[in-house]
C-alpha cells in the first residue's frame, strides 16, 4: 500500500496466466494472486497447449463399465485421450481409447482402457429422449481448465427452445452459461436426468450483434442412438433416485460422473 519495493517471484503458468507471489510485510503471510493476459488477447489453443495438452473438454458416464460420452469435435486429432474422475479419495486418472465417432451429429463414445479401473455399481441417472421449453436444466463441466483450474463447474438456466440454430432439431436452446471446455459436458434436468450434450454458445462476431445466454445442446437422442450401434453394450441405467434432492445435494453426487477429458 505504501509502495514499498521488494523482491518476488512470478509463473507463467501457461501463454494467458501468470501467478505472482506476494508476502504481507508486515506478519510474513504470503499469498498468490493470478493474472489473466487481456491484451492481445490470448487464443484458448495456445493457453491450453501446455505440457502436451492440445485440447480439454468434458465428459460423463453412461456405462458402469466406463463407456464415456462427449463431443465428437472434443476429441478431434487426439494423439492420447485421458480421463479425469473424481473420487471420493481424490481425482483419477485413466487412459481411454475412441469405441465410436458421429461426426455428422458431434457425438462420441470413449471407453475407459485401465487395468485400476474398476467400474461403478451403479449410475444415479437416466438418459431422457423428451424436453419441455422452460423446464431448468444445469451442467456439471470443465471450463477453460487452463485457466479457471481443474475443479468442476456448475451452471444453470432454462431450455429456451427445442430446436437450435435454423430450426436445426438436433440441438435444444439453453440459458446455461457454457464456455469452451464445456464442450460434451451433460445437460441434466431437475431431477438430475440426463436431457442433453452440452456443445456450443452463439458466436457474436459471427452473427454481427450482441447475444446473451444463446447456448446450444446436443439432444440425448443422439447419444443413445450411437450407443445402440455398439456391438456389446449393457442397458441404460433407469434409476431417478435424484428426483427428491435439491440442486447442491444432487450436484454432490453427480460431479462423480462427471469428467475432465484432457487431449
Amino acid at each position: 500500500g505504501n509502495k514499498t519495493p521488494f523482491e518476488t517471484f512470478a509463473l507463467m503458468e501457461n501463454p494467458a496466466l501468470l501467478s505472482v507471489e506476494f508476502k504481507d510485510l508486515q506478519t510474513g503471510d504470503k499469498r498468490t494472486d493470478k493474472f489473466i493476459k487481456m491484451f492481445p488477447s490470448a487464443d484458448v489453443s495456445s493457453a491450453s497447449t501446455i505440457d502436451g495438452i492440445k485440447a480439454t473438454g468434458s465428459g460423463f458416464v453412461i456405462s458402469t463399465d466406463g463407456v464415456i460420452a462427449t463431443n465428437a469435435h472434443v476429441i478431434e486429432d487426439a494423439d492420447r485421450i485421458e480421463i479425469h474422475l473424481n473420487t471420493e479419495i481424490g481425482t483419477k486418472t485413466y487412459a481411454a481409447t475412441i469405441l465410436l465417432k458421429d461426426e455428422s451429429n458431434d457425438v462420441a463414445l470413449l471407453k475407459i482402457d485401465n487395468d485400476e479401473f474398476k467400474g461403478f455399481n451403479s449410475l444415479p441417472y437416466t438418459i431422457l429422449q423428451t424436453t419441455e421449453i422452460g423446464e431448468d436444466v444445469f451442467t456439471i463441466g470443465y471450463p477453460l481448465n487452463s485457466l479457471m483450474g481443474d475443479n468442476y463447474k456448475v451452471t444453470n438456466g432454462i431450455i429456451s427452445s427445442n430446436s437450435g440454430l435454423k430450426d436445426d432439431v438436433r440441438f435444444i436452446q439453453i440459458t446455461t452459461p457454457i464456455q469452451p471446455g464445456n464442450s460434451g459436458g451433460p445437460l441434466f434436468n431437475k431431477d438430475g436426468n440426463i436431457v442433453g450434450l452440452t456443445t456450443s454458445k452463439l458466436n457474436e462476431r459471427a452473427v454481427g450483434t450482441s447475444v446473451e445466454n444463446v447456448n446450444y445442446a446436443i439432444k440425448a437422442t443422439y447419444l443413445i442412438n450411437i450407443y445402440n450401434m455398439l456391438p456389446k453394450k449393457e442397458e441404460l441405467s433407469s434409476n431417478n433416485s435424484l428426483s427428491d434432492k435439491d440442486l447442491k445435494d444432487q450436484v454432490k453426487i453427480l460431479k462423480n460422473y462427471v469428467c475432465l477429458i484432457k487431449i
